[in-house]
C-alpha cells in the first residue's frame, strides 16, 4: 500500500502506509536509557544475568513493584531496586516505549511519520494483588506535529496517536519534503512511557500468590496506523513491525503497520505487583523465604535475577548483600495488609 505525500499551502499531510521492514522494532524497556546504569546498549547488573541478549533490548521487560500497603510500608525502603523512576516509593515505576528505526526492505531510508497503538492487558484469571492505575505519555522530546496520549486505565490504553509531520517551511514560506523530519534511520527513539502504580494489598495469601499478582501486556496497531513516508520511489510495500525483541532479533511473526488490530504473538511487558523479599511467591515475606535470601545474597552479582534483586534489595546498590539484612529481617516483620 503507497503512501502519497502532498504539500499545500496549508500543509496538508495524506499518508498511507508503506515499507518499514521488520528491523524497525517496537519494545518496551524498565530503563530511561539516559541515568547512570540504566543505558540499554551498556547493560549493568542485574539486567545482564540470565539475559538472552547480554542484558540489551529485550532483557528488562519486566516491571516488579510493590502494592500499596495500609501503612505506606512502600516507602521504608525507597532507593530498594528499580527505583528506576527515582521516586522513592516502591509501589510505583515506569516502563519507557522505544522505536528502533532502521532501513527499510528495498534500501529505502522514509521516515516513520506516525504511531498508533493501543496496549491491552491481561490480568490473572483470579487476581490477588491489583494494578492500581497506569497511565500512557508519547515523549515530548520526540517534538511530535500532534500527538494523543489516548485513555488508560488498568484494563490497558487505547487510542494512543502520535504524528511527525516530515516537512520544512511553514506558511507562507512554501513547505517542502524534509528527509530529516520524521523519526529517520539508524536510530533509536524513547518515544513514550507507562507509569504504573500497585493498588491496595490483598490478604489470602498461599502458593501462586505471585502468578495471581502478574500482568502482561501486548502492544496493537490502532487506526492511526504505524506509517513511513519517501521522498521518490517506495522501494518497499509492505511496512512489517516488530513489537519486542526475542533473543535479540526483532520478534517475528512481524505486524503489519498498514493494518489496523495487528499485535504481537509474546507479551512486550510483564508487571508483577509482590511485596519485596516474597522469594517463594506465596505473597508475603516469613521466615520461610530466609533460604532464598540467603542463595540470592551468595549469589552476588555474577547470578542473582533482577527478581532476586527486587525480593532482596532494601539498601538501595541494584545488589543482595548483607547490607540488606535488616531490610529483610524488618520485611519479614511488617503488617498485613
Amino acid at each position: 500500500m503507497k503512501k502519497t505525500l502532498i504539500l499545500a499551502a496549508v500543509v496538508a499531510l495524506t499518508i498511507s502506509s508503506t515499507g518499514l521492514a521488520q528491523d524497525s522494532t517496537l519494545f518496551f524497556d524498565i530503563r530511561d536509557n539516559t541515568s547512570p546504569n540504566q543505558i540499554i546498549d551498556t547493560p549493568t547488573y542485574p539486567y545482564t544475568v540470565g539475559a538472552l541478549n547480554l542484558g540489551k533490548a529485550g532483557d528488562a521487560q519486566t516491571l516488579y513493584i510493590s502494592p500499596d500497603y495500609s501503612d505506606s510500608w512502600e516507602t521504608q525502603y525507597p532507593t530498594g531496586w528499580p527505583n528506576n523512576d527515582a521516586d522513592g516509593n516502591n509501589s510505583t515505576g515506569k516502563i519507557w516505549l522505544y522505536m528502533d528505526v532502521n532501513l527499510a526492505a528495498g534500501g529505502g531510508t522514509g521516515v516513520i511519520s506516525s504511531v498508533g497503538l493501543d496496549m491491552p492487558i491481561t490480568a490473572p484469571v483470579t487476581p490477588k494483588n491489583p494494578l492500581g492505575s497506569l497511565a500512557f505519555a508519547w515523549d515530548a522530546g520526540i517534538g511530535w506535529s500532534g500527538s494523543s496520549d489516548g485513555t488508560s486505565d488498568v484494563t490497558g490504553v487505547v487510542g494512543a496517536k502520535a504524528v511527525k509531520v516530515p516537512v520544512s517551511q511553514t506558511p507562507p514560506a512554501d513547505p517542502v519534503f524534509d528527509a530529516t523530519g520524521g523519526l529517520v534511520p539508524t536510530a533509536r527513539y524513547r518515544v513514550g512511557a507507562l507509569s504504573i502504580v500497585g493498588g491496595a494489598r490483598v490478604g489470602g495469601f498461599g502458593a501462586g500468590y505471585e502468578a495471581a499478582s502478574t500482568y502482561t501486556l501486548k502492544l496493537t496497531v490502532n487506526g492511526l496506523l504505524i506509517t513511513r513516508v519517501f521522498n521518490g520511489a517506495v522501494p518497499d510495500t509492505t511496512e512489517d513491525v516488530a513489537f519486542g525483541y526475542a533473543a535479540g532479533i526483532p520478534e517475528a511473526p512481524y505486524v503489519d503497520g498498514s493494518v489496523s488490530g495487528g499485535s504481537s504473538a509474546l507479551p512486550d511487558a510483564t508487571i508483577v505487583v509482590n511485596a519485596k523479599g516474597d522469594f517463594n511467591g506465596d505473597g508475603r515475606c516469613t521466615v520461610l523465604d530466609n533460604s532464598s535470601y540467603v542463595t540470592a545474597r551468595n549469589a552476588g552479582t555474577a547470578g542473582a535475577t533482577q527478581r532476586q534483586v527486587f525480593m532482596g534489595d532494601t539498601s538501595g546498590d541494584r545488589r543482595v548483600t548483607v547490607l540488606d539484612n535488616s531490610g529483610f529481617t524488618a520485611n519479614r516483620s511488617r503488617p498485613a495488609p
